[in-house]
């Protein structure tokens, strides 16, 4: 541990290791098989970074994003650390040349996609270092990723054990997010050994406000939001959509905030180029979808707004953790409105491969008996009956799922690409059943995003009862917007502002909207009222002693609830639904 903290000064320069850091790195140098679990930005990928170092050799790192290992391996690069990362953005006569430079020892870190773990060229170089007693450590980042109870299930993990068969070192396997379940399954389906150790970080950190606010207008709700917040300090506006990002964008910019946006439909200079900003304190605010800030290296965000819900609550406390890494007080607001439901409903949806076209590209490789050279519009040609079904754009995701499969893996030649099935496959343990379980998943991951945001209990407890984490605040965490009463307009159907509400729509279906309900019950002076005779109304002026957002906020929390409808795209109107309707005969 002397030489793990010298090289934690000297190589990565921090005077100090972050709470468990030091447990966690002591457990991999005594060569026990590790699982931490820790919130985003409390240092996972240092947990085995450090031991590779201290030790000799050479360290595995799994990973599955590409960006991700390359804005790590670009880090290291910074510290002058020897790493690399070899991944399928490499052409050939590079990805060569690179595994050569691996089996000669010119690395310590080597940082790789799973799918690669069984390419014949890999093998070679993995079978060199075993036989030469050169890999010392076998890191697995991202490890929910190996469990199809996770919120990001990559079949191709499930190649990671079999690394285990030839070689006798160590596993460190990091993740920000964890249920028991897929703790369990961790460790199953890695083969960790049972003198393992488990550390449980919790899933967020005590300076990061919980805020969730349920909301029909968000442009409105963003805008107060925003006029609390220091413009010189750094803050994300996350959306679930590319349309949202520049609507959201536009709407900042127009009221005068330096702020820009990022996400994948940009061109890569732009993308870098607003990335160099936003790292620079040139611009403050971005607004993005969540490709943004994976590898964000910026302690200093202030304030974290998902202007839409994310579709599960890994990926929220994934996000949520890129806030606050200085450990100052942060705010994480959540706007939710019921059309965000909708949005995720169709990414799952649309994510869900056809079976059919994987299935006729599965017989396509097998009846080749070898490597085969195309380009995509050729091998789309070949396969008439699925070729005007799917765009070439749309087949590199067929691709990347039969790469994760681990049955195919391919190297870019120019405009083709060098197929061949992956070394030692078994066409008969090919199963395409996990398509319907990853749907059923995503979906219960939804249900239980939106349960969160509909919650009246501390927003803490409801995300460590579902980490299944020790439930260290229990109903009062002091720092969310259910324990702060934020939200204390309790949802209580018997109350005098509820029994107004139902009998005035009850009376008055699908004639106005939430505000001009609002209005009508708290009495407004609004001229349009009287143009069209609302003030005449039997219900006109029956809670003019409670605050018009307030009743808006009551009315807002029914229609969340299912028990008021809201129809209409432009000019939405709304009615009770028909639960509320038998409800209300059942006690008439």
């Amino acid at each position: 541990m002397d030489a793990a903290l010298q090289i934690l000064k000297e190589n990565f320069r921090f005077e100090g290791f972050l709470p468990q850091q030091e447990a966690i790195i002591k457990s991999v140098l005594e060569g026990h098989d590790t699982l931490a679990v820790l919130p985003t930005g409390s240092g996972k990928s240092l947990c085995y970074q450090v031991p590779a170092l201290v030790k000799d050799g050479v360290t595995l790192v799994i990973s599955p994003l590409v960006s991700l290992m390359k804005d790590q391996v670009d880090r290291l690069h910074e510290l002058d650390i020897p790493a690399v990362c070899i991944n399928s953005s490499l052409q050939f006569p590079q990805l060569k040349r690179e595994l050569a430079n691996v089996a000669n020892g010119k690395y310590k870190l080597v940082y790789l996609a799973p799918e690669r773990i069984h390419t014949r060229s890999f093998q070679f170089v993995f079978d060199h270092l075993v036989s030469k007693n050169r890999l010392s450590l076998i890191a697995v980042d991202e490890a929910h990723c190996v469990s199809q109870w996770g919120h990001d299930f990559r079949p191709s993990y499930r190649q990671i054990k079999s690394l285990r068969q030839s070689v006798d070192v160590p596993m460190i396997a990091v993740t920000a997010t964890a249920t028991r379940e897929v703790r369990e399954d961790i460790i199953n389906q890695l083969d960790i050994s049972k003198n393992s150790q488990v550390f449980l970080g919790g899933v967020n950190r005590e300076n990061l406000k919980f805020s969730v606010q349920q909301v029909i207008q968000k442009d409105h709700s963003l805008l107060a939001f925003l006029e609390d917040q220091d413009q010189k300090e750094p803050g994300i506006i996350f959306c679930a959509t590319r349309k949202n990002v520049e609507k959201v964008t536009s709407l900042l910019q127009m009221h005068g905030y330096n702020s820009t946006m990022y996400h994948g439909g940009m061109e890569l200079k732009e993308r870098k180029r607003t990335q160099e900003l936003f790292l620079k304190n040139q611009v403050p605010w971005i607004v993005a979808t969540n490709a943004f800030g994976m590898g964000v290296d910026k302690n200093n965000i202030r304030f974290l707004v998902h202007y839409d819900m994310p579709g599960s609550l890994e990926a929220y406390v994934q996000e949520c953790g890129r806030a606050g890494r200085d450990g100052q007080q942060s705010n994480c607001l959540l706007l939710y409105s019921i059309s965000d439901r909708r949005i995720h409903e169709f990414f799952i949806e649309s994510s869900q491969p056809e079976r059919f076209v994987l299935e006729t590209l599965i017989e396509f490789f097998l009846d080749q008996k070898g490597s085969v050279r195309l380009s995509d519009i050729e091998l789309l040609s070949q396969l008439p009956s699925i070729e005007e079904r799917i765009s070439p754009r749309k087949l590199l995701s067929y691709l990347n799922h039969l790469e994760d499969l681990g049955f195919l893996s391919w190297t870019q030649d120019g405009q083709q690409k060098l197929y061949q099935i992956s070394e030692g496959f078994d066409p008969l343990l090919l199963s395409l059943g996990h398509l319907e379980k990853n749907r059923e998943a995503s979906f219960e991951k939804l249900k239980a995003m939106e349960s969160y945001c509909l919650s009246e209990v501390c927003l803490r407890g409801v995300l460590e009862s579902y980490f299944s984490m020790e439930a260290v605040h229990g109903n009062d965490c002091g720092n969310c917007s259910q324990c702060l009463g934020e939200n204390d307009m309790r949802l209580d159907l018997d109350s005098e502002m509820a029994g107004n509400i139902l009998e005035c729509l009850r009376e008055n279906p699908m004639r106005f909207g939430i505000a001009t309900l609002a209005e009508i019950l708290t009495g407004s002076r609004n001229k349009s009222l009287f143009h069209r005779n609302l003030h005449d109304l039997d219900h006109y002026g029956a809670l003019s002693h409670y605050r018009q957002q307030d009743v808006k906020e009551f009315i807002t929390r029914l229609v969340h609830r299912g028990l008021i409808q809201r129809k209409g795209e432009k000019y939405p109107r709304i009615q009770l639904s028909r639960k509320t309707l038998n409800m209300l005969k059942a006690v008439s």
